[in-house]
């Protein structure tokens, strides 16, 4: 989240800044110049508050109590579906139920793997999630993705790329719930994620 606010809404406010100024030495001189910055700064700007409004929406977690953690995914993943073309596909085979704890750290790593899906995963075109519970009392999940995957030695080496990715912020929260986390992807071959957390009494 704080690499985003950087990257897009800060610079984006110092472009707006900027503009505001170059209006102000062309008040007098180019009246007509300074109309056209000013449109292009509305436009910006509105871009800038609907992005604003899905990253608002994205932090908010649903409520799982009334509507259901199976329901709350296959809702999130038509949605993904229907804004992104990526098919979606969700298996789920839970045979204990799980602690609310344990659904809010899950659905904000598929939130956040989903989000890479979009963001970084060129060309895919399909996502196979699965979550299921074992012998072992333990909830597996795999989200797997066929777009062009990437270098995982350099992200994971590079601090600056896994927090991109947001790796480091899914591994952060697998470990919360007590869990393990590790990605597999190479160039051209897609990513596979792999969250294993053992289920609460």
């Amino acid at each position: 989240m704080a690499q985003g606010i950087h990257d897009f809404y800060a610079q984006s406010l110092v472009s707006s800044i900027l503009k505001i100024e170059l209006c102000e030495k062309l008040l007098n001189k180019d009246p007509e110049e300074v109309k056209r910055e000013l449109r292009e700064l509305r436009k910006m700007l509105g871009k800038n508050i609907k992005s604003t409004r899905d990253v608002i929406f994205g932090l908010r977690l649903p409520n799982l109590h009334r509507t259901g953690f199976a329901t709350v995914l296959k809702q999130y993943l038509e949605e993904f579906r229907k804004k992104t073309g990526i098919v979606c596909s969700l298996n789920l085979k839970l045979e204990e139920s799980l602690s609310t704890r344990i659904q809010v750290g899950i659905y904000r790593i598929i939130r956040e793997a989903m989000n890479n899906v979009k963001k970084h995963a060129n060309k895919a075109r399909h996502v196979n999630l699965r979550l299921r519970t074992d012998m072992n009392r333990s909830l597996n999940l795999v989200i797997e993705d066929d777009g062009k995957g990437f270098d995982l030695k350099r992200v994971l080496t590079q601090s600056k790329y896994a927090k991109q990715f947001g790796l480091k912020g899914m591994e952060e929260q697998a470990r919360l719930l007590g869990g393990t986390f590790a990605v597999e992807s190479a160039k051209r071959q897609g990513t596979k994620i792999k969250v294993k957390v053992p289920l609460e009494e």
